[in-house]
This record gives structure tokens, sequence and C-alpha cells, in this order.
């Protein structure tokens, strides 16, 4: 098999070089489709997956008449695609094969997400991984809102170069959009999993607080009773009993039960007495009336 044959930017573009140049020299990256008298350029940025980060690459291709020439990556130089408009459609669907498949790996990670706090786990390294999956979705809605409008512009202006390949192509811009939406609707799913984060960590927080109270007003007539009681005054209560120190014991423990109970009978009076007995909410049994109360309708319809 021959190698292709390698054709210099100067060769192609002729006039226009130092422009084409330097569209390609942009750092950024970012996905071009220009139109020239003699020839269309077109600039696609493409996803890939780094070991710590996402990153991205770009495909350069020059259409020029019926041949189509895409840039090495290695040395810079043009080649002749081969097939032309079919190798490079074949070359444009591979981008965005992989491009999906990367998302559908960031959706994978946002369902693991979903299932811990769903089963009210909070992982100590959820919001690095949180922060870390928002800002590579942000990456890619920009990228995917610019590489749309790209890809749209020039299968608009090229249309005619596509020959028995047009719906092919128009299915490719079909799937852009389709990933785009994609990439809004996990944002979406972040920042609801964001908010339930914080009502897990919230609720958790009041239960906290919630416990100190009770202990704090568990132990304070207790310290207010043993306070009193080691007090260095004279005649204090039982201080010239036998047993005054077991009556002291009695009196802290007869107040520790009640408090414990007290905050039972309370809990019980508010489940039984307001809700059950006077009826404050009763969730699947208002449910089940509505649905009764449709079923009836429509047997009387």
């Amino acid at each position: 098999m021959t190698a292709p044959k390698i054709i210099s930017l100067e060769t192609l573009v002729k006039e226009e070089t130092a422009e084409v140049s330097e569209l390609l020299s942009n750092k950024e990256n970012y996905s071009i489709f220009e139109s020239y008298e003699q020839f269309q350029l077109l600039i696609l940025r493409r996803m890939a997956l780094a070991e710590e980060s996402l990153t991205f690459s770009v495909e350069v291709f020059i259409v020029k008449k019926e041949k189509i020439y895409c840039r090495s990556k290695e040395d810079g130089q043009f080649s002749l695609l081969p097939h032309g408009v079919k190798g490079l459609l074949d070359r444009i669907t591979h981008f965005y094969d992989e491009n999906k498949r990367i998302i559908t790996a960031y959706s994978h990670q946002i369902e693991r997400l979903e299932g811990l706090l769903f089963n009210r786990k909070l992982p100590s390294y959820f919001m690095d991984l949180w922060f870390d999956i928002k800002k590579d979705l942000s990456k890619m809605e920009s990228f995917y809102y610019r590489n749309g409008m790209v890809y749209k512009e020039f299968s608009k202006r090229t249309t005619l170069s596509f020959g028995d390949y047009i719906d092919e192509f128009k299915d490719i811009e079909e799937g852009i959009q389709l990933q785009a939406s994609s990439i809004q609707r996990f944002k979406g799913r972040l920042d609801s999993l964001y908010s339930y984060h914080d009502s897990i960590k919230g609720e958790r927080l009041n239960k906290t607080l919630l416990l100190l109270t009770i202990i704090s007003g568990i132990f304070l007539p207790l310290n207010l009773i043993v306070g009193f009681f080691g007090m260095n005054t004279s005649e204090l209560f039982f201080t010239q009993e036998p047993e005054g120190t077991l009556k002291v014991i009695y009196l802290l423990t007869a107040v520790l039960v009640l408090c414990l109970l007290g905050m039972r009978i309370l809990k019980t009076l508010d489940h039984y007495f307001f809700r059950v007995l006077l009826g404050r909410y009763n969730f699947y049994k208002d449910l089940t009336q509505r649905i009764e109360g449709i079923e009836k309708s429509l047997k009387g319809k």
C-alpha cells in the first residue's frame, strides 16, 4: 500500500496561505468554517479523555472542488483523503461517535452520584466529583454550541458536493443537536443532585442540632439541681438526713426519667392524636380517595 502524497498548505490555498495559517495556529482550537473562492476550510473540534481531564483536539479539512484534504497531526502537512465525500463522512461520523461515548461515560458518573444520594449516602468526595462533572459539562455545552453552528454552516454551503450522502450528513447534524440536548439535561440533573445533597446535609444538621437541644434540655435541670445542692449554705435540704445523698440521687433520676418520657409522650401525641385522630395529613389515604373518585366518575359516564 502506497503512502498518501504529502501536499503543503501553500500548494493548496496559494493566495490565502497567511490567513489560513493564522486560523490553524489558533491555540484555542475552535471549530471554524470558512468559504473561499477556490476552496472551503473546515476545522472541527473533537473531545478526548486524558488521564485526569477532558481535552479537545481539532481535525482540519480543505475541500477543493471534488477533492478533500486532511491535515496530519504529526507534521501539519496535508494529504488527499481516500474515498472523497464518503471518507469525510466516515471520519466525521467517527468523531461524533467518540463524543457520544464520552458523554455516555459522564452520564454513568451522574447515575452513580444519584444512586449514592437516593440511598442517603454522602461520600466525602461528592462535591469534588460534582464540581469536576459540572465543569466538564459546561465545557461540552460551549463546545457543542459553536461546533453545531460550524457544522450547520458547512453542511449548508457544501450540500451540492455531498451527492448520495446528503441524508447521512443531515443525520450527523441531528446527532449533534441530540448530544447537545443530552448535555443540557445532564446539567439539570446535576443541579437537582446539588439541591438534594444540600437538603440531606441540612436535614442531618437539623437532627444534630435537635439532638444537642434535647441533651441540653435533659441535663440543664440536672445541672441546676446539682448546683443547688452543691451550694455551701446552712440548712440545705437533706443535709441533716442520713440518707440525704440517696434522696438527691432519686430526685435526679426522677427528673431524668421525666424528661426522657416527656419527649416520648410528645412524639406519641404528635403521631397518634394530631395526625391520626385529627387527620392532619394522610398522604396515601388522600391518594386512594382521589383514585376512587376518578373511577366512579368514569363509571358514571
